[in-house]
C-alpha cells in the first residue's frame, strides 16, 4: 500500500492482486485528495487492518480485510474527527482485544494550527465480525503536542499501550498511554513518563546529491512502535552526530517499575538516515529498516537491528538492500517506512521508500537475523599443520552449519574449543552446530613432522 494505490504479493514477490486504486479500497471519492495510508497485520485474527485519510471530508477510513490471494472480504468503517478538524498521519495498534486508531488534529487547513492527538479504541472482534463496531473516543490535546503512536502487539494483552514523545512541552520524557477496557464496556487510561537518555533534537533535513533535500519536512515524533512480553519499544527521527539525521530506538519496560531500558541512536556513518520502523521477534530481538541519503548517495533504504542478547544498547551495522538511482524532486518523502513480524516469528517483512529516475519507488524485503560465527586456528607446536572449514561468516538465526578440521599424517587434531552458549567443544574433527547466537570456535593441532614452521612465537 503506497499513495495512491494498493496490490497484493506473496512472499515470493509475484503479484497476487490488484492494483486497486485507494479512493476504491477506501470508499473515498476519487477526486478527493486521499493521503498517509498504513496497513498492518493482526495474527491472532489473520485480518489486515488498514486506514487513510480524506482531506476534503476530514474523516479517517478504516479497512478490516481478510486478504487471500486475489480475493478480498472487507468492512469499511468510518470516523469523523471532533469539531471537523483536518485529521493528519492516522496510526495503528492492536492488543488482543481491541484496535487502537490516532491522529494528529490541524484547524487552520490541513497543515498549520496543530491542536494535537485524537484517537479511538475500537472492538477489535467487531471488526473480525465484519459488523458494526463499538469504540470509544478520546481527544487529550490539552496534555499533548505531538502524536500518539499506538504499539502493534505481539504477545497477548488485554491492556493498550500508546507512546508520545514531547508530550505537554517536556522535550527529554516519553509518556506511555495506558488503556483498559473494550467498548462498549467503559474504557480508563492511565500515563506515565519515562526520562529519556537525552532530549530528541530537531533532525536536520536529509541531502542528496546535488545539495537538494530528500524531503522539505521533518520532525521527531514517535514514528513507530511495538510492544512484546512487557517491553515496549519505539523510533523516531533526530539528529546524531557529524549533525545528520538518524533513527532513535527506545525501549522501556510497561512492568511496575516503567523503567528505560535502551536508548539507541543508530544509522550509517556520516549520512543520513530518517524514517525508522521496527518490529520486535519472538526472542525479544529487534528489525528495523530506515531510509538513508548523502551528497554522494540518492535515497535508499538500510536494514538494521539487534538480537537479544546483544550488548546493551548496541544495534549491528547497517545493511544496504536497496540503492537509489534518483533523487527527490518534490520535497516528499516517508512518513510511513514499514516492519513486521512473519507469522513464523524469526523473519521481519519490511518496506521503505528509495529515489527512482521517476521520483521514488517502494522497496520490500525481508530481514532475517543473523550470527556471527568466528574461525579460529592454534597450533600447539611450531610448526603448522591442518585446516579448519568454513571461513568465519554470517549465518541466518537457526542455520546448521558444519565444522570440520582436516589433517594428514605427521599432525594430530587436539580439538575444538567453543566459546558462545550453545557451541561445541570435544575432540571429533567434524560437528554440527545451530546458529542461534555468535560463536567462536578454535580449533587447535599439534604436528609431529614433516611440518609447515610458522615465524617463532
Amino acid at each position: 500500500m503506497a499513495n495512491l494505490q494498493i496490490a497484493v504479493y506473496n512472499t515470493g514477490g509475484s503479484l497476487l492482486g490488484g492494483p486497486i486504486r485507494l479512493c476504491v479500497w477506501f470508499n473515498f471519492p476519487c477526486g478527493d485528495t486521499i493521503s498517509d495510508p498504513q496497513i498492518i497485520f493482526d495474527t491472532a485474527s489473520g485480518l489486515w487492518f488498514s486506514s487513510a485519510l480524506d482531506q476534503n471530508v476530514r474523516d479517517v477510513s478504516l479497512d478490516s480485510c481478510q486478504i487471500d490471494g486475489a480475493f478480498f472480504a472487507c468492512a469499511i468503517y468510518k470516523f469523523q474527527t471532533a469539531n471537523n478538524n483536518c485529521p493528519d498521519q492516522p496510526l495503528m495498534g492492536t492488543d488482543t482485544y481491541v484496535l487502537a486508531l490516532s491522529i494528529s488534529q490541524y484547524r487552520c487547513g490541513c497543515d498549520t494550527c496543530i491542536l494535537g492527538p485524537e484517537y479511538w479504541i475500537v472492538n477489535k472482534q467487531d471488526l473480525v465480525n465484519f459488523g458494526p463496531a463499538h469504540f470509544s473516543a478520546k481527544t487529550p490535546r490539552e496534555n499533548f503536542v505531538n502524536n500518539i503512536y499506538p504499539a502493534q502487539h505481539l504477545s497477548s494483552s488485554n491492556v493498550m499501550y500508546m507512546v508520545s514523545v514531547n508530550a505537554s512541552g517536556v522535550s527529554d520524557l516519553a509518556t506511555v498511554i495506558v488503556v483498559s477496557g473494550v467498548p462498549p464496556s467503559p474504557i480508563s487510561t492511565s500515563n506515565y513518563t519515562v526520562q529519556l537518555y537525552f532530549a530528541p533534537n530537531p533532525p536536520p533535513l536529509p541531502l542528496q546529491p546535488g545539495g537538494s533535500n530528500v524531503n522539505n519536512y521533518m520532525d521527531n515524533r514517535v514514528v513507530s512502535a511495538a510492544w512484546y512480553q512487557n517491553n515496549l519499544w519505539f523510533a523516531l527521527n533526530d539528529e546524531c552526530a557529524n549533525s545528520v539525521s538518524c533513527g532513535r530506538f527506545v525501549e522501556v519496560s510497561t512492568l511496575p517499575a516503567h523503567n528505560r531500558l535502551q536508548d539507541i541512536e543508530a544509522g550509517i556513518t556520516s549520512d543520513y538516515s530518517f524514517y525508522p520502523a521496527l518490529t520486535i521477534d519472538t526472542k525479544g530481538g529487534l528489525g528495523a529498516v530506515m531510509g538513508y541519503s548523502s551528497l554522494a548517495y540518492y535515497p535508499g533504504v538500510v536494514v538494521t537491528g539487534r538480537h537479544f542478547n546483544d550488548p546493551s544498547g548496541s544495534m549491528q551495522q547497517g545493511k544496504v538492500v536497496k540503492t537509489g538511482t534518483g533523487a527527490s524532486v518534490d520535497g516528499s518523502w516517508g512518513d510511513y517506512f514499514g516492519a513486521a513480524l512473519d507469522p513464523g516469528g524469526k523473519t521481519a517483512r519490511v518496506v521503505g521508500e528509495y529515489g527512482t529516475n521517476n521520483h521514488w519507488g517502494t522497496w520490500m524485503t525481508s530481514v532475517t537475523m543473523s550470527y556471527y560465527l568466528t574461525m579460529n586456528y592454534v597450533s600447539q607446536s611450531d610448526g603448522e599443520c591442518g585446516t579448519i572449514n568454513p571461513s568465519s561468516g554470517w549465518y541466518a538465526e537457526g542455520s546448521l552449519v558444519s565444522i570440520s578440521a582436516s589433517y594428514g599424517t605427521g599432525c594430530s587434531f587436539l580439538g575444538w574449543t567453543g566459546s558462545g552458549s550453545i557451541s561445541y567443544t570435544g575432540t571429533s574433527a567434524t560437528h554440527t552446530i545451530t546458529m542461534n547466537t555468535n560463536i567462536t570456535e578454535t580449533g587447535t593441532f599439534f604436528c609431529h613432522s614433516n611440518c609447515v614452521f610458522s615465524p617463532v612465537k
